[in-house]
């Protein structure tokens, strides 16, 4: 990846010959990420090779080159790295040659190789380059070595080194006449793209400059534009407790976009858990660019949403963008950034078209080249999604990270970073490979492993953290890289499997690949496991209870982090899970909304407790949400534990239409059938309308419902998630650290997702309206002192009174 300073552009000799032989086609059947980049494995067999030439061979000699490519504006090309080595060769005459060797390692049979890789010459040519024009050479030789790499190790197998006679040598003579041709060609193939990256970078900064706050402050906004500029400023990072409707995202994207501008920072990284809330980032940068902002931004949607194609099969032989995709893509980026500034999905679909490219992967090399990526946290986190383009291990980065309802990192960090293996996948997966004995082998052995685990296993085995991964890790890691060789190499008996069975032969090895990456970074914040499924299949699961630690390895490698929501209470709870550091600056922004808009009550008499859940309790809650209901016409929803619970309260609610209409949300929707449901709150009717859901589903948070579109919420059970397995896990494992596990496994989970429900009404100031929590543990202390301090004015209610709150209320509006 290009960096910049001031009017230097700055490429690594490994990125510029990348960036310019980029070619071929997009086959996502071929090998995995150790045979496609073997660097970090390859490191200590460069070490041992280099140590092993004696002499005046110089290793990791660093070299450096700059030339203008442009006088207006002025656009210095700086191209710079370490020769793997240097030195000087003799020939059979008797003379001698500079000579300039490249290593790589690799896990392939060197045996198959008859000549170097493209790429990996191409970057041997521009060092050879750049010395022969440093020290006048009229020639210079190339050696290119590689060496076969052995196994990766990890838990249970111990550390191979090289072996260096397993190595080979490629050796060629240029004239310096010769290799200035190429590297000039490469530079000249660079020469606009740099143009263009000054270009933008000065319209960037110049823009920023004094650049005013859009709107007039709302309250509570300047105070947080405030505190993110100084936290981008120290390189710190900020949890921010703020109310919906403040105008979170631009009190978050202006500050840094400032911060940016000043060079303090180099780009933005807005993250979010949903579609809808990447929307309201895209809003907000493009209301800036009306008004003069000259910040560019890429917007990444998922490859299944991006796919022009009927089925997602990532090959020339299916799909017609990926055959010759990396022959066109540079150009049809080129096309993009230089006539958009918003790249949004609509628009990297236009642009793909033109071009016939994989939408996706275009919108992946776009982000090169703006200023603002907004994208899932997916792509930042997980370790098999992530953009390694940007977060390369141990690799510091001068990013702000803007995480968007920062209450879903959580959960998702720990799926994430957690990884399972179920039994009888690997059965099924004997029927993928038929005929290739190597993989059967390493299948049966592990198939026996786990018939071994199955048998000591009841219903759940938790497994000693320090001795487990040996189990299992070995004879998966011979498998993997058996299925590795098939796929890279066509290492394989009988014909090319059918589009389905590879799909299937991918998503296990992927599966694979996933576990065996897991074991290698597990450490204090796992737990592993044995159980069984609903269906009764047998899976070893390796979870991460505590992702905090996954988590600030991210966060340490880039420049500030800000994570913000409505519902980051309690923010040490949100502390502990996210960095584990309960020291780290917060702030709480109170409510600018008029508290006497909103009516809040506690029910006394109804529970949703499992030992309650009775005829007669559900028809206590159906007349608490039609007392609301009836005490004003309007739209309401009610949200319910779960669809059954749902169910069972929807037998005692008016279904013939006479005083509301009642509409319900299904255990499937689509995406037609969920704006079909939303779209019920802005038609116009007659008699109040009454939606049912469930708390924490698709209706619960991020669904912006304004002014008549809702004036009543209900509430029903305090949200708690159901007992399993792994919430007994996480229990367990804080109870140990000396924390109150109940409250970390269920209390401040579910607590989460009450208020985001209630969070449904009230999103603007001129919005009223009625939220009813129903279960009279909402009562109770614990819950009581995880209110927001908006909600210190709730009232307590029973069946008997409750309609004349409402009416009191109502009349006072």
């Amino acid at each position: 990846m290009h960096k910049i300073e001031e009017n230097t552009v700055r490429y690594s000799v490994r990125d510029l010959v990348e960036f310019v032989l980029k070619s071929g086609d997009i086959d996502t059947r071929r090998g995995g990420p150790q045979i496609q980049d073997a660097m970090l494995e390859g490191a200590a067999a460069h070490r041992r090779l280099q140590k092993a030439e004696g002499g005046d061979y110089q290793a990791e000699v660093p070299l450096k080159i700059e030339l203008p490519v442009s006088d207006d504006p002025e656009v210095i090309l700086r191209v710079e790295g370490r020769a793997d080595g240097i030195y000087t060769r003799t020939r059979e005459d008797g003379s001698t040659v500079v000579t300039i060797d490249e290593i790589k390692g690799v896990y392939r049979d060197l045996s198959t190789m008859e000549e170097p890789v493209p790429v990996h010459l191409a970057q041997a040519l521009v060092y050879a380059y750049i010395k022969a024009h440093d020290d006048g050479l009229p020639e210079v030789s190339v050696r290119m070595t590689y060496v076969r790499l052995p196994e990766p190790d990890g838990p249970g197998r111990a550390r191979k080194k090289p072996d260096l006679n397993e190595s080979i040598h490629f050796i060629t003579e240029y004239s310096l006449l010769e290799i200035e041709d190429i590297f000039n060609s490469y530079v000249e193939a660079c020469r606009k793209w740099a143009v263009f990256i000054v270009r933008h970078r000065n319209a960037r900064e110049e823009s920023a400059k004094d650049f005013p706050f859009p709107y007039p402050y709302r309250p509570g906004q300047r105070e947080i534009v405030h505190q993110v500029y100084r936290t981008v400023r120290d390189e710190g990072r900020l949890f921010v407790q703020a109310p919906t409707g403040i105008g979170k995202t631009l009190a978050m994207l202006y500050p840094s976009i400032e911060a940016v501008g000043q060079g303090l920072s180099d780009r933005i990284f807005y993250l979010t858990a949903k579609t809808v809330t990447s929307g309201v980032a895209e809003e907000g940068m493009s209301l800036m660019a009306e008004r003069g902002l000259c910040f560019s931004f890429t917007s990444v949607t998922a490859k299944e949403k991006m796919c022009p194609m009927p089925d997602m099969h990532c090959n020339p032989d299916y799909c017609p963008r990926a055959k010759g995709h990396f022959d066109r893509i540079n150009e049809a980026v080129y096309d993009m950034i230089t006539h958009e500034t918003a790249i949004t999905r609509d628009v990297v679909s236009r642009y793909a078209e033109k071009h016939e490219v994989c939408p996706f992967e275009m919108s992946l090399d776009a982000t090169y080249y703006t200023d603002v990526i907004i994208c899932d946290y997916n792509y930042a986190f997980a370790p098999h999604v992530a953009l390694k383009r940007y977060f390369s291990a141990g690799t510091k980065n001068d990013f702000i990270f803007l995480i968007d309802e920062a209450h879903n990192l959580p959960d998702r960090a720990r799926e994430m970073f957690s990884a399972m293996l179920v039994k009888e996948d690997v059965l099924a997966a004997k029927k993928l490979f038929p005929e290739q004995k190597t993989i059967l082998k390493h299948l049966d052995k592990v198939n026996k492993t786990m018939l071994a685990l199955k048998r000591e296993c009841d219903k759940v085995t938790v497994f000693d953290q320090d001795t487990f991964p040996n189990v299992l890790y070995s004879d998966l890691a011979d498998l993997y890289d058996a299925i590795n060789r098939y796929l890279d190499r066509g290492d394989r008996r009988g014909p090319m499997p059918d589009e389905g069975t590879m799909d299937k032969i991918l998503t296990f090895f992927y599966a694979v690949g996933d576990f065996i990456g897991t074991c290698e970074a597990l450490d204090e914040g796992y737990l592993s496991y044995a159980s069984f499924d609903n269906d009764g299949q047998f899976f070893v699961r390796l979870f991460c209870v505590d992702p905090a630690g996954r988590l600030r390895e991210s966060f340490e490698n880039i420049h500030s982090a800000i994570f913000f929501s409505a519902t980051l209470l309690p923010v040490n709870y949100y502390k502990e899970l996210l960095t584990g550091d309960r020291e780290e600056p917060a702030m709480y922004v109170n409510s600018p909304f008029d508290s006497s808009k909103r009516a809040l009550y506690l029910s006394r008499d109804v529970s949703s407790r499992y030992k309650k859940r009775n005829d007669e309790e559900f028809r206590k809650i159906a007349f608490y949400i039609e007392q609301m209901v009836r005490a004003r016409k309007g739209n309401y929803l009610a949200f319910f534990p779960s669809h059954q619970f749902l169910s069972e309260v929807a037998r005692f609610l008016s279904e013939d239409g006479e005083e509301y209409e009642l509409i319900k949300q299904k255990r499937s929707m689509s995406e037609d059938e969920r704006r079909e449901f939303l779209r019920a709150f802005s038609a116009e009717r007659d008699k109040p309308l009454l939606g049912l859901s469930v708390t924490g589903g698709v209706f619960s948070e991020g669904i912006d419902l304004k002014n008549e579109q809702l004036i009543g919420v209900a509430v029903v059970g305090t949200g708690l998630p159901q007992v399993s397995p792994e919430r007994e896990l996480i229990r367990g494992y804080y109870e140990a650290k000396g924390e109150n596990g109940f409250d970390f496994a269920y209390r401040f989970p579910g607590f989460n997702k009450v208020m985001q429900a209630a969070g449904r009404l009230i999103r603007t100031t001129e919005d009223e309206g009625v939220v009813l929590l129903l279960d009279e543990r909402f009562r109770y202390s614990e819950n009581l002192r995880m209110f927001p301090r908006e909600w210190d004015n709730y009232r307590v209610v029973s069946r008997e009174t409750l309609d004349e709150e409402l009416k009191r209320f109502w009349e006072e509006r």
